[in-house]
């Protein structure tokens, strides 16, 4: 099943890394316009914190997928990988998986700040 909308349009992260990867910068996703939640890169390593909209945390690791051109999170109990695609002026967070259930949620980066945040996991699954 295909994505509800083609992931054209140029693809922000694939040729050149993810750059908050690279820096202590916080990621703000909104899904549907809404707060969905953040996410905080660890300079210089593969460590992640995401915090969803309720305040529940989890941490994790990522890294870069070049054969399905996608960034993957790998969590406590799961492995989720996104493209990440800029189209006019946003970029769209479309999980690579969403087509073996149907659902395809896309979300979008809201915000991109400096620094990081604190973030206790709760979260184990």
């Amino acid at each position: 099943m295909a994505p509800p909308i083609a992931p054209a349009g140029r693809c922000v992260y694939c040729a050149r890394g993810l750059d908050s990867h690279d820096r202590w910068e916080t990621v703000y996703y909104a899904l549907d316009g809404l707060f969905f939640g953040r996410e905080s890169y660890s300079r210089g390593i593969n460590l992640i914190h995401f915090q969803t909209s309720d305040g529940r945390c989890v941490d994790g690791t990522w890294f870069n997928d070049s054969q399905r051109r996608a960034y993957c999170y790998a969590w406590p109990s799961q492995l989720t990988c996104f493209w990440y695609i800029e189209r006019d002026d946003e970029v769209l967070v479309i999980d690579v998986d969403g087509g073996q259930t149907g659902i395809w949620d896309i979300e979008t980066v809201s915000s991109i700040a400096e620094g990081g945040f604190t973030c206790h996991s709760v979260l184990t699954s």
